[in-house]
């Protein structure tokens, strides 16, 4: 158990580099889609090479965050934490200097690992640094906003960079504001990593068959989603279809029999776990994949530079930070599920208000803006639904399982609209509406799922 930090300096310095690391982690999602051009031309990339430098953050991300939720559990939130933010600004180093597609790869890589052993922390050490109560709530209110915030404004302000002092710039940047960071959070090795060790044995019971396992599962799953750019018949997508069925079974063996299971089977049978965790599988797969093909789609399509790429996303972007703080309060208000389903139901209109011939010019961007609004409005829901009846036990592990199945969400729309945009290129419009019409169908369909526990609560 670890005290709360006594000096109130410390406690603000603290929820400072916490928060930084937070928006650097969410920020290197989606802050390549602008450089994708300029890498392709510097590295010799391939389309199939840019969709992995995106998703295998992603997905090293995702199938390690329970597992660096477990680890600070152990050894402490704070130890993790700096560890995590310093292998993520050593990985940006890697990635910036990066004069191979391959070392890239690596570059991206290790962010994924300092992200997922950084961001579990988090939210623990704020609560550990700030009393119950409104000083508390406005803490997570400030951490939340700045990451929304960093995705707003990130992805023009990464646009400039690139044009200004090329690609690797978006990777060096990570490198002064990472260790800005990291000396903020020096009062955590005077207040709580001084303590002792005493669960360090508990490591043993990490489920390492089944963190292994996961990897390989989602590592599959991404090539197979980029394989289907090949045909369904191809050798290449058959055999990574394969691949992924047979990991992912022996995940789900190996899970039912373990004794201290990585992501237990029990949680996932919960009403409001699964409708939570799925809901959050289909935003994440529309809104990420959309910034993906519409990065492609701009930058190869319409030509534009990487400061305009950045303007472009700007209106889907810019509205995370409003939709964060009206979802939060609708989630009081109206409830998680009636929540979700108005954000869903924004992000249908905005997708089929985007078909082409139905919106052009300026309109356009006003759907993608009710898009980027509707999934925001949506997320804190998702959040609240699934640690509602959670005991304090489990809530943090059920907590990293809604963040790990919206990164998987990611991945596959990375994956399937990447996969579309290298089958037509040279003519990506017409690959417009298909990419529009799977994000509409994720959309109806988190609103459906949503929509019946409503139809159950006015039955009562």
């Amino acid at each position: 158990m670890h005290a709360p930090l006594r000096r109130r300096d410390d406690r603000w310095a603290v929820l400072t580099a916490v928060s930084i690391t937070f928006s650097l982690t969410i920020l290197n999602v989606t802050i390549v889609n602008v450089a994708m051009a300029d890498i392709r031309q510097a590295l010799g990339a391939t389309m199939e090479s840019l969709q992995w430098m995106t998703t295998v953050y992603l997905m090293i991300f995702a199938s390690l965050l329970v597992a660096g939720g477990f680890i600070a559990d152990r050894l402490g939130p704070a130890l993790l934490f700096m560890i995590g933010t310093a292998v993520f600004v050593a990985a940006s180093l890697v990635g910036g200097l990066a004069e191979s597609i391959g070392w890239l790869m690596i570059g991206r890589i290790g962010q994924g690992i300092g992200a997922a052993l950084a961001v579990p922390t988090s939210l623990t050490l704020i609560k550990q640094s700030f009393p119950h109560g409104p000083e508390q709530a406005r803490a997570i209110s400030l951490w939340i906003g700045c990451s929304s915030l960093s995705l707003a404004v990130g992805m023009y302000l990464g646009g400039a960079l690139v044009e200004w002092l090329g690609w690797q710039s978006i990777f060096f940047l990570n490198l002064p504001v990472g260790l800005a960071a990291l000396l903020l959070g020096r009062a955590l090795w005077r207040d709580q990593l001084a303590g002792p060790r005493d669960r360090i044995s508990e490591l043993r019971q990490l489920d390492v068959p089944g963190l292994v396992l996961s990897i390989v599962a989602l590592a599959t799953l991404t090539w197979t989603c980029i394989e289907l750019g090949a045909g369904l018949a191809s050798r290449t997508f058959l055999v990574s279809l394969g691949a992924f069925l047979a990991a992912a079974t022996a995940f789900l063996l190996v899970e039912r029999r373990s004794a201290n299971p990585l992501m237990p089977l029990t949680l996932i049978r919960q009403s409001d776990v699964w409708r939570g965790c799925l809901s959050g599988i289909l935003v994440s797969f529309c809104f990420y994949g959309l910034l993906f093909f519409l990065g492609v789609f701009f930058q190869f399509q319409l030509g534009y530079s990487p400061s305009q790429t950045g303007l472009a996303f700007l209106p889907m972007t810019g509205t995370t930070v409003f939709g964060n703080m009206i979802g939060g309060q609708l989630t009081v208000t109206q409830g998680p599920h009636r929540t979700i389903s108005i954000g869903a139901a924004m992000g249908l209109s905005g997708t089929l208000a985007s078909i082409p011939g139905l919106s052009e010019g300026v309109a356009i961007y006003a759907c993608l803006a009710l898009i980027g609004l509707g999934v925001a409005i949506a997320v804190p829901a998702m959040t609240f639904l699934v640690v509602r009846r959670t005991g304090s036990g489990m809530a943090s592990l059920v907590s990293g399982l809604l963040n790990t199945t919206r990164q998987i969400g990611a991945v596959l729309g990375i994956g399937l609209f990447g996969a579309l945009a290298n089958l037509y290129q040279g003519h990506l419009d017409d690959a417009f509406p298909i990419v529009l019409g799977m994000s509409g169908l994720a959309f109806a369909v988190c609103l459906i799922i949503n929509a019946e526990p409503l139809a159950k609560i006015r039955i009562r």
